[in-house]
């Protein structure tokens, strides 16, 4: 329930996730400005205000044009209406992702996370998530870790959505901001194969996608494949390994 906060750089201090940390690369700096009082270690009105400007401001490439595009509705069950993060002003209106990094082969189980930034602080002394993927909590994977290789690898993955909650913000899947921290609404696994968006199926952490037979991933070296719904689960979860030393043929 945190989005990014630009003053507190990159790396495991970071509440924000993968994206937030990566806006700079999709020309998108100023948006990681919004976030900003210039007090790392406190939370201000100014913060607060900067970042619920900042997860209404929608991205296009971070969504899949077959699925949708631009903002949208925000719902939280604690307030019937708009959504609020630790950090950020109540919103009635997100932007969201379409895209997850890869956790690995097995589903988590992570909670809220701290309830304000002592908390978060305190926190950080602790171990955090460790699983064998590319992303998850206080991640910090080099590509020396990748000794699978980085072209057998899952960076990041299109994400499966029921499509009765594209727009709604009332799937678990995707009721936070793209800008957000750890959370299933950025994350996927290969624990259970990819799927195609089904209605009233809904799912925390599959891969899948809108489109009918296939969906699509970036590979740790930068390459983008596109995969059968239907390819084998065990060469799913190796892809989805960063370190399992499998030995398969790849589905593409």
């Amino acid at each position: 329930m945190w989005v990014g906060d630009s003053d507190r750089g990159v790396g495991a201090p970071q509440p924000g996730g993968w994206l937030f940390q990566t806006l700079q690369y999709l020309d998108q700096g100023p948006l990681s400005q919004l976030v900003t009082d210039g007090q790392k270690d406190i939370i201000t009105p100014t913060q607060t205000a900067g970042a619920a400007k900042a997860v209404q401001i929608a991205i296009p490439s971070v969504n899949c044009p077959t699925r949708r595009s631009g903002t949208f509705a925000a719902f939280d069950d604690r307030f019937n209406t708009g959504y609020q993060s630790w950090n950020a002003d109540r919103v009635s209106r997100m932007a969201r992702s379409d895209y997850a990094a890869n956790v690995g082969d097995k589903n988590l189980g992570w909670g809220e996370g701290p309830q304000n930034m002592a908390d978060g602080i305190a926190a950080l002394s602790g171990p955090g998530v460790t699983v064998n993927g590319i992303s998850f909590q206080r991640s910090e994977v080099r590509i020396r870790d990748i000794s699978d290789g980085t072209s057998n690898t899952y960076l990041i993955g299109e994400k499966y959505l029921d499509p009765k909650h594209y727009n709604s913000g009332q799937s678990m899947r995707d009721d936070q901001s793209m800008l957000s921290g750890d959370d299933f609404d950025l994350h996927a696994s290969a624990e259970d194969p990819a799927s195609h968006d089904t209605p009233r199926f809904d799912e925390y952490w599959r891969f899948g996608s809108a489109h009918f037979s296939a969906w699509n991933v970036a590979m740790c070296d930068g390459s983008v494949h596109t995969i059968s719904y239907g390819a084998d689960a065990r060469i799913h979860r190796a892809l989805a390994s960063r370190n399992g030393q499998e030995a398969f043929e790849t589905p593409w």
